[in-house]
């Protein structure tokens, strides 16, 4: 019988009997078992009691145990069985007793002969992956495992992308990863290849050699910023013993652009090896040749600038195609008498000569000049007024009592509560407002625009400081007042005041992504904030005042 979740060790899963608990997270616990047939000890990974029943997380994890069954290689750790135990499913991989790699990190810095050698083994790992079609999305310390041996397994696939498969299991607009280690693509929750594992990789190399990854941030927002424009901190500052190599090879695995990486996690494997002198170079061979693939190493971006934005990625979109950002899509209309031979960022199209006019023909190109103004000016007035209308009504009122509020939305909209963990809500009530009705916890894609209803704290969220609890606890604005005046990273925010109390409105972008959802923050109970946020956005039209005026009409319930 399986466990409920936090509930007793069971006594038996299926056919196997159940020895001891590993660990649990919020989507399955693993446990110490063995097969009374064959005696061999397993993981047993079961999912969580409570979301057996969600076809989305019951998809996830049937998608792990399928992509680990198709990955037989020496250094991807494997699944001998996949079964279901009273409408729960559970899959059994080998049990490995050594620790992560985040362990042995933790305990004390890797020697660069150790770093180079799990690099070595992950990276024929990962390339395999690749081959086979699967991303992996969360390439970190935590998900590499060691035998007693000490050889290194590269493990959890449960948010692993299946290239060419139409899947979405995820919530539209969420980046997909740890924030730590996800690529600048993953941030933006942009279409994803191969490249973007390797980036993790390299944040991974990075740690192991330094003993620390080569971005932070007091909170999720800074750190996503530090990963889309800061340049890579140069290792050797942190380990000076470490060769000036080091340094390039680090900064081309961790290239903003896609395209400016090491085409494969072996080729960086072996650029490392090289940087730290395990393999003797030739004589005569260049840099590029013997360290960068063949190619110069992409110039460093300067303090403070931001990072070029990528060429269009050919990759899987994480999120549905029409939640790409529009600022993304570019079309080139190429004049045809154009020389085919030369790129065309490089060719120059000669400026046509002015045609002159008499001077009695002025009066006519004005007059047609001011028309044409005019009309402009009409279409203009029209296409805002369709745009940025207010949209429809709020005839309709939804009273969440786990979150004590009483709000409005537009009648027909689908309103609904989960409890589980969503967007910045790692416990607690989210009442989630849809113009189609479409699953709590996500996909979105079915729906136009999603409003999601929650209490966050601002500490974990936004890094405001534990010594501005006293305003925490009076309103955002004062919060990010007293977190900025101590240095933190704050948001740009406008005062939102409402009936509920003095909030403030984060603007992001739409379609939204984690690092850019649209926010509106109002005064909670106590130091926990109410955060009313646009998590799905497909055309709605008239939705920022929408949004505003949703926001406007909360209120406290009795």
């Amino acid at each position: 019988m399986p466990p409920a979740h936090g509930g007793p060790l069971p006594e038996s899963i299926g056919p196997y009997k159940v020895l001891g608990k590993i660990g649990a997270g919020g989507m399955a616990s693993i446990y110490r078992a063995v097969h009374p047939k064959d005696g061999r000890e397993v993981a047993l990974k079961v999912l969580a009691m409570h979301l057996a029943s969600k076809s989305a997380t019951r998809r996830r994890f049937q998608r792990e145990a399928d992509t680990l069954l198709r990955l037989q290689h020496p250094h991807i750790l494997p699944v001998y069985d996949i079964g279901e135990a009273d409408g729960t499913p559970y899959f059994a991989m080998r049990l490995l007793s050594g620790h992560t790699l985040e362990n042995r990190m933790h305990d004390s810095l890797l020697t660069a002969n150790d770093a180079a050698y799990i690099l070595r083994q992950i990276a024929g790992a990962l390339d395999f992956a690749h081959e086979q079609g699967v991303i992996h999305r969360d390439v970190k310390p935590g998900n590499i495992l060691f035998d007693d041996d000490g050889e290194p397994y590269l493990a959890d696939f449960g948010v692993a992308r299946i290239m060419g498969a139409d899947v979405r299991t995820s919530m539209t607009g969420d980046f997909i990863g740890t924030a730590t280690y996800a690529s600048p693509e993953q941030c933006r929750s942009e279409g994803i290849t191969p490249a973007s594992d390797i980036y993790s990789l390299g944040v991974v190399s990075y740690e192991m050699l330094t003993g620390t990854p080569p971005f932070s941030g007091a909170n999720i927002l800074a750190l996503i910023k530090q990963h889309l424009d800061a340049p890579v901190p140069d290792p050797c500052d942190f380990d000076p013993t470490l060769p000036p190599d080091t340094a390039g090879v680090l900064a081309k695995a961790l290239a903003k652009r896609p395209a400016d990486r090491y085409s494969t996690a072996t080729v960086l494997s072996q650029a490392i090896d090289r940087a730290l002198g395990l393999e003797q170079r030739p004589d005569g061979v260049e840099d590029a040749e013997w360290l960068y693939e063949g190619r110069p190493l992409p110039p460093r971006p300067p303090e403070g600038a931001p990072a070029p934005e990528p060429p269009p990625v050919s990759g899987e979109p994480d999120t549905a195609p029409h939640d790409a950002e529009p600022d993304d899509i570019h079309e080139i209309d190429e004049d045809s008498d154009a020389n085919e031979d030369e790129p065309p960022a490089n060719r120059v199209l000669a400026a046509a000569p002015a045609p002159h006019l008499p001077r009695w023909a002025r009066p006519g190109v004005y007059a047609s000049l001011v028309v044409s103004i005019v009309g402009l000016l009409v279409a203009g007035t029209v296409l805002g007024t369709r745009l940025f209308a207010s949209g429809p009504s709020l005839d309709a009122t939804t009273r969440d009592q786990q979150l004590g509020i009483t709000i409005k939305h537009p009648g027909g909209w689908s309103a609904a509560s989960t409890h589980g963990a969503l967007l910045f809500a790692s416990r607690g009530s989210s009442l989630v407002l849809s113009d189609r009705a479409v699953p709590p916890e996500g996909p979105y894609t079915n729906a136009s625009l999603v409003i999601v209803v929650q209490r966050l704290d601002p500490v974990s969220v936004f890094g405001v400081p534990e010594a501005c609890r006293a305003e925490i606890e009076r309103n955002p604005a004062a919060a990010f007042d007293c977190a900025s005046a101590r240095g933190a990273v704050t948001p740009t925010y406008d005062d939102f005041p409402s009936a509920y109390g003095h909030g403030v409105r984060l603007d992001g972008t739409l379609p939204p992504t984690r690092a850019t959802y649209p926010i509106i923050l109002l005064p909670g109970e106590g130091d926990r904030w109410l955060a009313v946020i646009v998590a799905h956005w497909d055309g709605y039209p008239g939705t920022r005042d929408l949004f505003d005026h949703i926001a406007q009409s909360i209120r406290a319930s009795t």
